[in-house]
């Protein structure tokens, strides 16, 4: 990529906000030749940074807004750019609501007068239109949009930049189709990262909290949003730029977005941000009534990946330590130009994430139990979702960190297999327990004689030790039916075998139990009453919790 930027004349506008700034800094580290078009700073502080850095005299500044077609045609005549990468843009929804008519002039008229001038300006091969994820139709559904969703952003913020998609496809089609032009948009997922400093950002809100030694207030904790880190877009829209620059029909409209995983409530991202800062950051959710913003949105980014052999790099764990990283540098007032470039050297050196770490479940129905006559979903009973069962539930809480998955293996069999339960071990067989990152026994519940438990338990934990070593995390639940000589009998045994026992026994209460007429969901969304008592008395989404932070905390308190 380097190679092809060098000397290239690139047209940035919005050079100076939050994005431009980054893909100003990474395109002169190439050696690319950079005029940079904008109305202003968006705020002091980001005036300060981009000031600071060292653009090796390759950015040319020429103070402008979109809006002036005559201006920005001067700009084209003179310059003759061959890539343009267009960021200028009223970016805020709350701003949104109390100036629509300068962000639709901005962002629509915006987007025609810089197609015009492209339309009259021979020299351009490649250009980006950076839109967002907020342009489609939002349904709150549960699965990613795709490029091919109805666009119908609500807000002024989102609807302008729908029409700027609008724009783009009817210039595509009236003006360029017979043109050696590339043009593409890129609709990105919420962004966070070192050097935002706008208004009514969470990531921004928390930084400026901190430093204030004051709670972070979360007005909408339960919001889902696609976030990344901001080298996360700027390098897909440098790919993209790059890749139709020589073949012009891989020009489209392409989602940019995290992985699933990244997909998470605001309420999540800002406990991971007080986790990352450390000492002095708190949480304090404050709902407050405001304009409409949507509450769910997920992208779907397989066309990029696809067409591109694209994959994220840095997970959402990463993403939050990198901007609290360039924060507390800002914050010390430390070198923020030798801090991007080193950020900037790491994410182009690190590699995708698109291989998915594991952990291991052996259990019994508790973690995993199939549709039935009686159960309707294929996860732990009684959770009332899968999302809410605990082995889910621990693996999104890692998944911030690093994309992780559970394997379940569901070992009733074991359990009742009364008269020789060391034969049930042969099940086992085919697993490699080296590939885990740790393993949980969730095992009991079902044994009705326990007079030769403690042989039996011994030899199956024995066995999991063995084929996994002598340094994997093993946690071992205790019975969540109480039975005191069983969690004695494992207590014991996980001594021996340096694995962690966690008792169930706080939870061992008829109000941790799913109880009868129950509301829990199947896979398609579908709500069923629990009548079987068996399915009544196991463990609640309250309880299912509980399993879940105890092997959290655990975990976390060992660094892994």
């Amino acid at each position: 990529m380097e190679k092809f930027y060098k000397d290239k004349k690139i047209l940035i506008t919005g050079h100076t906000g939050f994005k431009g700034m980054w893909l100003c800094k990474i395109l002169s580290i190439f050696g690319a030749d950079i005029i940079g078009y904008s109305l202003n700073y968006p705020t002091q502080d980001g005036k300060k940074v981009f000031k600071s850095l060292n653009f090796k005299g390759k950015v040319t500044t020429i103070w402008g807004d979109v809006r002036d077609l005559g201006k920005l045609k001067r700009v084209f005549e003179d310059f003759q750019p061959e890539i343009v990468f267009h960021l200028a843009a009223q970016p805020i929804v709350t701003l949104s609501y109390q100036d629509p008519v300068g962000t639709y002039s901005t962002n629509v008229m915006g987007t025609v007068n810089l197609l015009e001038c492209i339309r009259h300006t021979d020299s351009v091969r490649s250009v980006v239109n950076v839109t967002t994820d907020k342009v489609y139709e939002n349904k709150e559904w549960i699965w990613g949009y795709r490029e091919n969703e109805p666009l119908n952003g609500f807000d002024p913020y989102s609807n302008s930049k729908s029409c700027s998609e609008l724009v783009t496809a009817s210039y595509k089609k009236s003006f360029f189709s017979e043109r050696d032009i590339a043009l593409s948009t890129a609709r990105a997922g919420n962004v966070i990262g070192g050097g935002d400093f706008s208004v009514n950002r969470i990531i921004p809100d928390c930084i400026r909290a901190v430093c204030k030694n004051e709670p972070i207030i979360v007005r909408n904790p339960h919001s889902t949003r696609p976030y990344q880190h901001v080298l996360e877009p700027v390098f897909a829209y440098l790919l993209l730029a790059q890749k139709q620059y020589d073949n012009a029909a891989l020009a489209d409209s392409y989602n940019v977005g995290p992985d699933e995983c990244d997909c998470i409530t605001t309420g999540k991202l800002v406990s991971l941000f007080c986790r990352k800062w450390g000492v002095g950051a708190s949480r304090e959710d404050i709902p407050t009534e405001g304009p409409h913003e949507a509450n769910f949105l997920k992208l779907d980014c397989s066309k990029f990946k696809a067409v591109f052999d694209w994959q994220p790099k840095w997970h959402i764990g990463e993403a939050v330590e990198k901007t609290v990283e360039w924060a507390k540098c800002w914050q010390q007032k430390d070198d923020i130009n030798l801090l991007m470039e080193r950020q900037i050297k790491q994410f182009a050196g690190a590699k995708a994430t698109s291989s998915v770490r594991k952990f291991l479940v052996i259990g019994n129905s508790v973690s995993l139990h199939g549709k039935c006559s009686y159960w309707w979903g294929e996860w732990g009973m009684a959770a009332s979702k899968q999302e809410y069962d605990y082995v889910h539930l621990i693996a999104q809480q890692l998944s911030y960190e690093a994309k992780i998955r559970p394997e379940i293996i569901q070992f009733s069999a074991w359990e009742l297999q009364n008269h020789d339960r060391n034969e049930a071990l042969q099940l086992l067989n085919k697993y490699d327990f080296n590939n885990y990152e740790f393993i949980i026994v969730q095992l009991g519940e079902n044994i009705a004689d326990d007079s030769t438990f403690v042989e039996d338990f011994h030899e199956l934990l024995s066995y999991v030790r063995g084929k996994s070593g002598p340094e994997k995390q093993i946690f071992v639940f205790g019975n969540f039916w109480s039975n005191a000589s069983m969690d004695e009998t494992k207590t014991t045994i996980c001594k021996m075998l340096s694995a962690e026992f966690i008792s169930m026994e706080s939870i061992q209460k008829e109000q941790y139990q799913c109880g009868l007429n129950r509301v829990v969901f199947d896979g398609n969304g579908n709500t069923h009453a629990v009548e079987h008592e068996g399915v009544a008395a196991h463990p609640n989404d309250e309880a299912m919790k509980y399993y879940a932070d105890e092997v959290l905390r655990r975990i976390r308190a060992t660094g892994k």
